[in-house]
């Protein structure tokens, strides 16, 4: 029998769809990536290669996902494809008229817009920022590259003091990034909507401010070594185009971190990390969180710009009084009316409209989206695992002659991903090095083509 595998990798979640020549899904699995990526996709293929079913031969592997090109590279996938496409195929099997869709995971969020099945918009959260960015850490207040932090590592927040990090993500943005100029050492480059911490005139309480809406002559708060911060004003702001790797922190209950001196917050109110976050606070199982929200006669409205925000806001609410499943209910709508506000504005929305991803999962957040909208929302068969499905679909409609599948075997060896920086020219690109046993299998990252045209083979 033949099957064709597909394998989607991002921040949050690695997932593995396989499927015979008519479409059937005969194995799926959805587990957590928890920084690793090729511990996860490792253990997949063993899972994987356990429940096989008898007799089937992978004719063909595809891979998507932020970290598709490492999988590609690890698994001997014979297509890569991004997440937009994916996701697309995907939904479009099983609602063949699908014009808009609304997928949102753990750290990502995407809304992707469709005409006759083609994709002719979409957009994502992007709230990240560059990989040399210095994080301070603990102990001695010592900086380190954003890209080189590890979960649980302890960095500086905006609350001055030194807590873990839960989840580091990892993307690959090509787009608009905002330089942020205070003096020579402080200066900070992220995305449009990155929030820091800042205030627009002296006087005011600092809050989190999207870096788009800062000007030169606002205010943001600055750290020392000591811990110790104060209020400067900016000197400079440069909008420019930026392609490559941004990075983003989850920090443990303070949500926020010191970037190159900076307070800044890692806000994920639009992805299914809020809920995620609240759902801790509130010592409510997430499996348990749409149930209880469909149970509220009376939402409560909860600040869910920022996650900072939610918390101090859900926290006040409880203490005057509403009800648990209430402020449940308000959570959801608030994550509904974040991502219509942001990932979603200025996009034709119509029906058919699919929910996809993790978060599709809460009944809660399907019923704030439908009351939002004032549509039906289709959820369907597979939606956790839609970008898995729809690169195996891709992969079965365009079947290489031979799979350059590398084999369950891959999941025993020692495989290693390092990067290191060319100085060759002023682009300094990052490269990054994959090794299977110790030999190089490839690299990519350059723009020249100097280091990946080296790969092996």
């Amino acid at each position: 029998m033949k099957t064709y595998l597909g394998i989607d990798v991002g921040s949050i979640s690695t997932n593995f769809v396989l499927i015979d020549e008519k479409a059937n899904v005969l194995f799926s699995l959805y587990i957590r990536t928890e920084g690793d990526p090729i511990k996860a996709v490792k253990k997949g293929l063993k899972i994987l290669r356990e429940k096989m079913p008898k007799g089937a031969e992978i004719k063909g592997v595809g891979a998507t996902g932020s970290a598709r090109q490492l999988v590609g590279v690890i698994t001997g996938a014979d297509l890569i494809k991004n997440e937009i496409t994916a996701h697309a195929k995907g939904a479009s099997f099983f609602v063949p008229d699908v014009r808009t869709i609304i997928e949102i995971g753990g750290q990502d969020s995407k809304i992707i817009i469709l005409e006759n099945g083609v994709v002719v918009d979409f957009a994502m959260n992007t709230i990240c920022m560059r990989g040399d960015t210095q994080i301070t850490t603990n102990p001695s207040g010592i900086a380190k590259p954003i890209r080189e932090i590890k979960i649980g590592q302890r960095v500086l927040t905006h609350k001055g003091r030194f807590m873990p990090v839960e989840q580091v993500y990892e993307r690959k943005h090509q787009g608009e990034m905002i330089r942020i100029e205070i003096s020579n050492l402080k200066k900070i480059d992220v995305t449009p909507e990155h929030p820091i911490l800042g205030v627009k005139e002296r006087g005011k309480n600092p809050s989190f401010i999207p870096a788009k809406d800062l000007r030169r002559g606002d205010f943001v708060v600055t750290f020392n070594n000591k811990k110790e911060f104060s209020l400067e004003p900016i000197k400079k702001i440069k909008r420019y185009r930026f392609n490559g790797k941004v990075y983003n922190l989850n920090v443990k209950d303070d949500h926020s971190y010191v970037a190159n001196f900076v307070g800044v917050g890692n806000c994920a109110a639009g992805t299914g990390s809020f809920l995620d976050n609240q759902a801790q606070r509130l010592k409510i199982p997430i499996e348990k969180f749409g149930e209880l929200a469909l149970k509220s006669k009376n939402p409560t409205t909860i600040a869910s710009r920022c996650t900072v925000f939610a918390e101090s806001d859900m926290i006040h609410k409880q203490q005057i009084g509403h009800k648990i499943e209430d402020i449940v209910a308000g959570l959801c709508q608030g994550l509904a009316r974040n991502f219509l506000n942001n990932v979603a504005r200025g996009k034709n929305i119509k029906p058919p409209i699919v929910f996809q991803g993790g978060v599709s999962e809460n009944v809660g957040m399907r019923k704030a989206f439908e009351e939002e909208l004032g549509e039906k929302i289709i959820v369907p068969k597979y939606n956790k695992v839609m970008g898995a499905f729809g690169v195996a679909l891709l992969v079965k409609e365009n079947p290489p002659k031979k799979t350059k599948f590398l084999g369950f075997g891959v999941a025993d060896k020692d495989i290693k991903c390092t990067s290191f920086q060319c100085n060759g020219c002023p682009n300094r690109c990052e490269v990054i090095e994959a090794r299977i046993d110790g030999k190089v299998v490839a690299r990519w990252g350059d723009r020249c083509g100097k280091w990946s045209a080296l790969n092996p083979g």
